[in-house]
């Protein structure tokens, strides 16, 4: 959650490490092929209800070569050992690792933030100023003011249109966020996000800030989206279509999760998904974080999937996705509400559509679609930057 842990106690956190050992550890292995490994079928023992046959084994006896050096890898001095014997018995089991097989870098330091700035974090109420919002802008706060995506001299327009009381409340509002060497970078934040829309024309953008929340939080939101226009008949999209970027929106996730990792843990998050209706982008956290990470979420979506190829990973995905269309482990009424929905809603496909979709679908495909589908169309851009900034 939001906390903030004032004094860290360096003692207490490597005590807690120290108990991440075998001895403190449940392990589950599920495996299809498991009887073929379970010799003694006399304590195979099965799940009631659910008829899913599984073993308990203790894992001193089951382990019992390599159980006693799991332990030494928190051991500086025998690590190097430790892990030089691990790869090797990786590579006579996994032939396909290759020579060049390697353990993951140990992970960059986490960036700590010594000072939470708080001044912006507060939505300004507007009591009585009908020019900021009416009603609207009591309850919620004084409406967005555009964001200029030109220069960096100009990062944050004033919109004059509604009359002096409104320049003159934005001109105070934008002047004290300027202040902010962060907050100065917010038309930066989401130009860097406008990675797909190197043809987006400037009548094509639209981009607002707005300083706080009703709710007060030392956190910030970035919502871009970059949306392809579509023509009367292009309202409705094949099946195919969503598949493959939805398929595409998990390959890229696969590979960006474990790199991002070190990033988010300070206190920022992100989501990025591909539809027919365009890419979505939301980027969450304290302010000094999100730049960063934005600029990091970006570089991976230039990469995509070629710079980091995998032979296994996208019929393992493939093999998600098709588990997940063909159950239904939600209640009743959920189906019934999305079957409603497809029957009324455009750019919507019942589970057998997918299903079909996914018959003769090749990878190419897929990772070839976002360029395909999206890119390749001219994009309209809609952007919000709000809270603590």
């Amino acid at each position: 959650g939001d906390s903030l842990i004032e004094e860290p106690d360096a003692g207490l956190v490597a005590d807690l490490i120290g108990l991440l050992v075998p001895e403190n550890m449940n392990a589950l292995l599920v495996d299809q092929d498991a009887e073929k490994s379970w010799g003694d079928q006399t304590k195979v023992q099965t799940v009631p209800h659910y008829d899913i046959k599984y073993k308990v084994e203790d894992v001193r006896s089951r382990f019992a070569k390599n159980y006693k050096r799991w332990g030494q890898w928190a051991n500086a001095s025998a690590a190097g050992a430790s892990q030089a014997e691990f790869l090797e018995e990786l590579r006579q089991f996994l032939p396909d690792a290759g020579a060049d097989a390697s353990l993951p870098e140990p992970p960059k330091p986490i960036a700590v933030l010594a000072d939470v700035k708080t001044d912006l974090m507060r939505a300004t109420l507007t009591f009585g100023l009908a020019q900021l919002g009416g009603v609207d802008g009591e309850l919620f706060g004084s409406n967005p003011t555009a964001l200029a995506l030109g220069s960096a001299a100009e990062r944050v327009a004033i919109n004059t249109s509604r009359g002096p009381i409104d320049a003159q409340v934005r001109q105070a509002a934008v002047a004290e966020a300027r202040s902010d060497v962060q907050a100065n970078q917010l038309a930066l934040m989401v130009r860097g996000a406008d990675f797909a829309a190197e043809g987006v024309a400037g009548n094509d953008t639209a981009a607002w800030y707005r300083q706080g929340w009703v709710a007060v939080s030392p956190e910030m939101q970035v919502k871009v989206m970059l949306r392809p226009r579509v023509t009367k008949d292009q309202w409705e999209s094949p099946p195919a279509d969503d598949v493959r970027l939805a398929l595409y929106s998990s390959l890229l996730q696969e590979v960006m999760a474990p790199q991002l990792y070190d990033r988010m843990i300070g206190g920022a998050s992100y989501e990025l998904s591909f539809d027919t209706e365009g890419i979505s982008l939301t980027f969450e956290g304290f302010p000094a974080l999100v730049p960063d990470l934005v600029s990091s979420v970006v570089a991976h979506f230039k990469n995509g999937l070629s710079a980091h190829p995998s032979a296994s990973r996208f019929p393992r995905v493939l093999s998600e996705y098709t588990d997940s269309l063909r159950s239904y482990s939600g209640m009743p009424v959920q189906y019934a509400i999305n079957d409603r929905n497809v029957l009324l809603t455009t750019n919507m496909h019942s589970k057998e559509e997918s299903l079909a979709a996914l018959s003769d679908l090749q990878e190419a495909s897929v990772v070839s679609s976002p360029q395909g589908l999206l890119l390749s169309k001219p994009l309209e851009l809609t952007a919000l930057v709000m809270g603590n900034v």
